[in-house]
């Protein structure tokens, strides 16, 4: 992988207000902790496999050797 693609797809993570809409969750409620941990959960598993596909991407494309 080169340092563009890395950059790439770095930027086309998914971001937390992004995920809270597509939950229908409100991204405000959840950064001042009002909102549920089962809310909470979702939010934090998806931002999980954003960070894991991430990486399976770096040791796929070579990065890490």
């Amino acid at each position: 992988m080169e340092d563009y693609e890395f950059i790439m797809e770095y930027k086309n993570m998914k971001s937390v207000g992004k995920i809270c809409k597509e939950f229908g969750i409100d991204s405000g409620n959840l950064t001042r902790g009002k909102t549920s941990k089962e809310n909470e959960k979702k939010v934090a598993d998806e931002l999980k496999k954003q960070v894991i596909k991430l990486y399976s991407n770096i040791i796929i494309k070579g990065v890490i050797k």
